[in-house]
């Protein structure tokens, strides 16, 4: 969990490069049914970040996720000045960056875009997820003739104001039929 001073940033298809997010690194534990967070310190997060701790409940047992406490300021910005003086009810988020042990299996030893795909598929799905006037995930299409095609999906990248401007966007366009053709998920969402 800590940075190493280099020269130079080391090149080529091997490598990810990340964002710091300028909140603090954490990992989720869930034992037994209880979550815990934990600091790369091993300091105790669990009851300073309850809110945090409740999100985290669905994940699946016995599983242990790196990521971070992050702060949003009113702009969807990322604010460890709103981190460290969060008034009560101010949102916090926790950014999944790597899952170390799923479901009681360690899986260190598989690549890292392994790794984020067993995120996509056992964790993301399970957890708890901004409802109400926003929306969790986009999917994206194309027009085949006349037939609407299913392109992808995406989960991230979307800050609180950019969610709050398309659904702003969205509003009016929803239908409750699905549109698309060839959509790979049946079950609702």
């Amino acid at each position: 969990m800590l940075l190493l001073r280099t020269e130079r940033l080391p090149e080529g298809p091997g490598w990810l490069y990340e964002l710091k997010l300028d909140g603090y690194r954490a990992q989720a534990i869930k034992t037994g049914s209880k979550v815990k967070l934990r600091s790369r310190n091993d300091k105790d997060f669990s009851s300073r970040y309850p809110s945090l701790v409740e999100a985290l409940a669905s994940m699946p047992d016995e599983t242990v996720l790196d990521g971070e406490v992050v702060a949003l300021d009113e702009e969807g910005r990322p604010s460890f000045n709103a981190l460290q003086s969060r008034g009560l009810g101010e949102p916090l988020h926790f950014f999944i960056f790597d899952v170390l042990v799923l479901r009681g299996r360690d899986v260190m030893t598989e690549p890292l875009v392994k790794r984020r795909a067993l995120i996509e598929q056992h964790v993301l799905p399970k957890l708890y997820t901004v409802g109400g006037r926003h929306f969790d995930a986009l999917i994206f299409g194309y027009w085949d003739g006349d037939k609407l095609m299913y392109a992808a999906r995406t989960r991230s990248g979307f800050t609180p104001a950019v969610r709050e401007h398309l659904h702003q966007r969205f509003r009016g366009l929803e239908t409750a039929a699905c549109p698309f053709a060839n959509l790979p998920e049946a079950r609702a969402g």
